[in-house]
């Protein structure tokens, strides 16, 4: 479904299709923007513009694709086919979704996960269940994830969520289950890059649970930087788990928080 117009909000303006890149690559701030979070302005301005920016599940080029069966390879299609069409939205329904394959979004391309309670259940021999990395270039770009539950069924070396060198990424009602690492915040893929970063993103209603280690500032393969700036985390509860959040040697928090 490719959409030809869409509304930032309930009675906002009608803005065509091939302006919406343009509308999205920068910042606004009006009543036409849809909070995701009651962002607080000392987090700075980079978390406040992708906490505010939310636009009633319409992203990027506006292409919608429903995920047709529960499984990885009918999950990673609708995203691929997403990002190929330059962003959009894809949607699961309230199923289990069987994982045996990583599912890898590209955060160069605006995307919207909806959930609507879907359960990612990993299988033996994944390594990460979810994967948001930057596959090309080094802009981010509102990679959204909302409504869904990720379970790593306790099998052996199963993350739940890694997001690698990335920033402008929001989860929103997310629950990571039985995982050794639940949300593994991993800044440092290359070895002296430079371009190690995990920055403002945002999780709001973020449940982890029956993890080795809750939450993961995690340096990688860096030995001298990292860095994990304004990240805001909202409401993010850890339970249960050996560790509750690990920060590694050489990870730089610089005004992120926890509220």
């Amino acid at each position: 479904v490719m959409l030809d117009h869409f509304r930032l909000s309930p009675g906002g303006p009608i803005i065509p299709k091939k302006d919406l890149g343009q509308e999205l690559s920068r910042p606004r701030f009006s009543q036409d923007i849809l909070p995701i979070v009651t962002a607080d302005k000392d987090l700075g301005s980079t978390a406040l513009y992708w906490q505010t920016l939310y636009v009633e599940s319409i992203w990027g080029n506006g292409c919608v694709r429903f995920v047709t069966a529960a499984t990885d390879t009918a999950l990673q299609a609708a995203i691929d086919a997403v990002e190929a069409a330059g962003g959009g939205t894809v949607v699961l329904s309230n199923e289990i979704y069987i994982i045996g394959t990583t599912i890898t979004l590209d955060a160069n391309v605006p995307i919207l996960i909806k959930g609507n309670g879907a359960v990612l259940s990993s299988q033996a021999g994944v390594n990460h269940i979810v994967h948001i990395d930057r596959v090309n270039g080094n802009t981010s770009h509102y990679c959204v994830l909302e409504d869904l539950t990720i379970d790593g069924n306790d099998v052996a070396d199963s993350e739940g969520l890694r997001i690698t060198d990335t920033d402008r990424v929001v989860l929103k009602n997310v629950r990571i289950k039985d995982c050794i690492t639940g949300l593994d915040l991993y800044a440092g893929a290359t070895a002296g890059s430079g371009t190690s970063w995990v920055e403002g993103c945002s999780f709001e209603d973020v449940f982890i649970s029956g993890c080795t280690t809750g939450i993961r500032f995690n340096r990688g393969a860096q030995t001298d930087y990292t860095s994990f700036f304004e990240n805001h985390f909202r409401n993010v509860g850890v339970n249960d788990c050996t560790t509750g959040i690990l920060v590694d040697r050489w990870a730089n928090l610089t005004r992120c928080r926890f509220d």
